[in-house]
Order: C-alpha cells, then sequence, then structure tokens
C-alpha cells in the first residue's frame, strides 16, 4: 500500500530583493514589488511592534522644527505654511512615519519660475514611489509614482519626476529623496527592524491562533484520512488547495493534514489530533519573538512596556531607560532629518532647522535641588505651565521694602534655603 501525505503548510517571509528588469523602467522593490505594502501590514499586525513604532514617532518628532539665533520671518513663514494646505509640524509628522516604518522620505520639491529658491514642499508616500536604474556616477535620476502598483496596467498610469537638484532645474518639480545607507541596498532603504520581521509575524500569529482556538472552543487539528484508490497528483492538489484555503492559517487554528491511501474504496475519515503542552510552548515562543522585536528596534524593554517578573521599575529607573533610548536612537533619528532638511532647504538660505525636545532628565532631580537652581518661571515652562505674570502690588511692595530696608521675595526664599546650605 502506498501512502501520500500533504502538510499544509504556513507562508514564511523573506528579505527584499531589488531587481532590474531591462523591460521596466524602474527598479522592483521587493520580489513581486510590494514589499512596501508588507511592511505597512506589519505595522499594524503586532501589539508589541506597534507599540514601539507609535513611541518612535512621538519621541522623534518632539516638539516640532524650530532654529536658533535671531528671528527670521522667511523661515517662520516657511514653518507655517510649506504648502497651501500644511504645516512643517505636518509634513514632519508623515516623515517620521515613513522613516521609521521604511527606514526613508520623499518630498516633492517646487522651485520658483527663477529656479534659485524652494516655493513649496509636499510630502510623498512612500510606498508608491519606485526608482530609476542608477546611472554610471551611482545617482537615481528619476523616482517614479503610481497610486497603486499592484493594480497599474499601463505605463500611463505612472508619473514620472526627476530627482531633486540645485544644477539642473529645467523641470520646476522635482523629487528630493533622503534615504539611509544599508550595505547592499542602494536603491530602497531597509528598515531598521528588519531582522525580527519573522518575530512580528509569529507575534501576530499567536494572537490568531489564541483568538481562533477561543472562537472554536479549543477544539484540535484536524487528520483527513482518504481511502480508496490513489488519485492523480493533479486531484490530490486539487483536494489539498480547496482544505487549506478553508481551513488554513492560523486563524483557523490547527493545520488540516490530508493522507491519501491506496486500498479499499471508503469514505474519508476525520480524526481529532490532540496537541500537549501547546500553552506553554507558545508562551515561551512569544516571549522569545518579543525579546527579538525589542533588541530589532533598539528599544530597552522597560521603554517598551516589557519588564521582568515582580519586577515594575521605579520612576527614576524609567527616565534613565528613556534617557538612553533618546541619546542612542531619537537623537539620531532626528539629526538624520535634520540634517537632510537643511541639505535641501540650503537654496533659501534659512537658519538651520532643529528639532526640540522635551527634557525629561529634570525628573531625575529633587525638588530641592531645583529650587536652589532654576526660578519658579523657568520650573513652571519646563513642565509646560504658563509663566506666571507679575502683580503691580507685589512690584511696589518689593519697592517699599526696599525702601525701608526689607528683604523682598526673592530674598527671603534665599534666606530660607541659607540655612540648608550652612548645614543648620
Amino acid at each position: 500500500m502506498s501512502i501520500q501525505v500533504k502538510v499544509i503548510k504556513l507562508a514564511s517571509t523573506k528579505n527584499p530583493k531589488f531587481l532590474y528588469n531591462k523591460s521596466k523602467e524602474y527598479v522592483s522593490y521587493g520580489d513581486e514589488n510590494n514589499y512596501p505594502q508588507y511592511l505597512l501590514e506589519l505595522s499594524n499586525k503586532s501589539a508589541l511592534h506597534s507599540a514601539i513604532l507609535d513611541k518612535k514617532f512621538k519621541g522623534v518628532q518632539g516638539l516640532g522644527f524650530s532654529y536658533e539665533g535671531d528671528i527670521n520671518k522667511n523661515l517662520d513663514n516657511f514653518l507655517e505654511n510649506p504648502n497651501p494646505n500644511e504645516s512643517m509640524e505636518d509634513l514632519l509628522e508623515k516623515i517620521v512615519n515613513d522613516l521609521e516604518i521604511f527606514g526613508g522620505y520623499y518630498l516633492q520639491v517646487i522651485w520658483n519660475k527663477a529656479g534659485t529658491k524652494i516655493l513649496e514642499l509636499y510630502h510623498m508616500p512612500f510606498e508608491k514611489i519606485r526608482t530609476s536604474k542608477m546611472n554610471e556616477k551611482g545617482q537615481i535620476e528619476t523616482f517614479y509614482y503610481c497610486d497603486d502598483w499592484k493594480k497599474y496596467i499601463r505605463w500611463t498610469d505612472v508619473e514620472e519626476y526627476p530627482a531633486y537638484s540645485t544644477t539642473d532645474k529645467k523641470n520646476k518639480v522635482q523629487i528630493f529623496r533622503a534615504s539611509k545607507y544599508h550595505a547592499g541596498s542602494p536603491y530602497y532603504p531597509i528598515p531598521s527592524y528588519i531582522g525580527a520581521t519573522l518575530d512580528v509575524e509569529t507575534l501576530a500569529g499567536i494572537s490568531d491562533f489564541h483568538n481562533s482556538n477561543l472562537k472554536n472552543s479549543f477544539n484540535p487539528g484536524l487528520l483527513v484520512v482518504f481511502r480508496g484508490p490513489e488519485p492523480t497528483p493533479e486531484e490530490m492538489d486539487t483536494i489539498v488547495q480547496n482544505i487549506q484555503t478553508k481551513y488554513g492559517g492560523t486563524e483557523n487554528a490547527g493545520s488540516p493534514m490530508v493522507f491519501f491511501l491506496d486500498g479499499e474504496q471508503q469514505e474519508p475519515k476525520i480524526e481529532q489530533m490532540q496537541a500537549s503542552d501547546l500553552d506553554k510552548l507558545f508562551d515561551q515562543l512569544q516571549e522569545t519573538s518579543k525579546e527579538n522585536v525589542t533588541l530589532a528596534h533598539g528599544i530597552p524593554r522597560i521603554v517598551a512596556g516589557l519588564e521582568k517578573e515582580g519586577s515594575l521599575g521605579g520612576s527614576k529607573e524609567i527616565v534613565e531607560a528613556e534617557l538612553i533610548f533618546r541619546s542612542t536612537y531619537i537623537e539620531p533619528e532626528q539629526n538624520f532629518i535634520t540634517r537632510t532638511m537643511n541639505k535641501l532647504l540650503k537654496p533659501n538660505n534659512y537658519p538651520e532647522l532643529i528639532i526640540l525636545n522635551k527634557n525629561a532628565s529634570i525628573i531625575l532631580y529633587s525638588e530641592s535641588l531645583l529650587e536652589k537652581v532654576l526660578t519658579q518661571d523657568e520650573m513652571r515652562e519646563i513642565f509646560g505651565y504658563d509663566v506666571l505674570e507679575i502683580k503691580e502690588d507685589t512690584i511696589e511692595e518689593d519697592t517699599d521694602n526696599i525702601e525701608e530696608g526689607k528683604p523682598t521675595a526673592d530674598e527671603e526664599v534665599v534666606e530660607k534655603i541659607d540655612p540648608i546650605e550652612d548645614g543648620k
């Protein structure tokens, strides 16, 4: 008796390949030109992955763009409206989202008629852009935009834009590309969490499996046995495909196994496969995947909302971890954005942009120490409160005290602190 065994497997993911086809004008973004769509779907698959990305979005965006030095009205106007519909804060939010999900961002640049100044900037969705093949100097000269690369039929559905250039401005509409360098990937960036994409898939699969088990009253998987004359290979594949379409995947917990036996003609037999200690296996697999995801993102466990069993973590420990994450990840990301944006806006002769951040380290210090080095207004400003208005009667009272030789309100505070400093 011969036995044919068919096992329904879950799909696996691979690192993307960027291939240039001579029959096409652009470089494919992944094997089927849909890798950015995969990354977008991945960003919503796992609660941990989504939470870490959201933490990065908010951290890198900070308090928005600003600059140092004297007031520059031209730059202020540009920050308020880089295009008629948005502010630079709106653009920064979109830039940060693309940067953290894909590893880069695109902007559409509009020059003035003379080609001497940038008039407007527009965000270009990263997943909708493809690049041309590099020239002999290793430069990308053309970018292609399509609203949906899966559905486009004619090349007329694709818009073509020249790359940003400060020397060749024949076309007043250009595409500025800011992409992190990754060895072996000159056309498209690789996200920082690339090493954990399978772990994100695993966490999502475990959630699907448990959810499906819950809906199916924790019924185990099925063993389907067909007895009788052996079908042809084509017939086997058709039967397996039909079962896989209906029951395959973690959302239908328990992969069916289909056996074809050559023997006496009988009806198919369906048996349940008993699973032992799956809960323990999944718990261990889940913890390993969580570790890999946080490691790939470069974020401390406590900042990601994970902590070892029996340890809650004090506020000081959390703030210290936040500061480490800021210095090792958030600030380098902000520096990448400001460096590329300042390069883009150089023709406008604006002061260099910076991204402002809240001073989280202030929480590390005691209230008594802060009172010695900061004024009340400085402390209120740090914690997000408005500066107190000085009342006229307070000024008059201080003036009277000076005339009578009495201490002012500020001097009274100093007298209260002096005994502490003297050890009294």
